[in-house]
């Protein structure tokens, strides 16, 4: 029995062979959830549809629309002068 154990420990050496290790459910499939390639493209495909969801409803937001313009303008404000000195006949 001790040479079929010796044995074993020796074949487990050479071959590499890594032992198991126990992991909790909620740890598994936390693993999953981040490393699985299908839950990724489904990740992908659910945000490609919100983004369609935010598009179709952008017609119904309120717009805001602003106009302006620029330019220079000469303003002539002088009145006759009242005074009797510089009134002409």
């Amino acid at each position: 029995m001790a040479k079929r154990l010796v044995s074993l420990v020796a074949i487990m050496a050479i071959s590499g062979v890594v032992p198991a290790w126990a992991e909790s459910l909620p740890e598994a499939l936390s693993t999953a959830y981040a490393t699985n390639p299908t839950l990724e493209a489904q990740r992908a495909a659910l945000r490609a549809t919100d983004e369609e969801i935010a598009k179709a409803l952008s017609g119904w937001r309120p717009t805001v629309v602003i106009n302006g313009a620029g330019g220079y303008a000469s303003v002539d404000s002088r009145t006759p002068s009242t005074n009797p000195s510089r009134v002409r006949r």
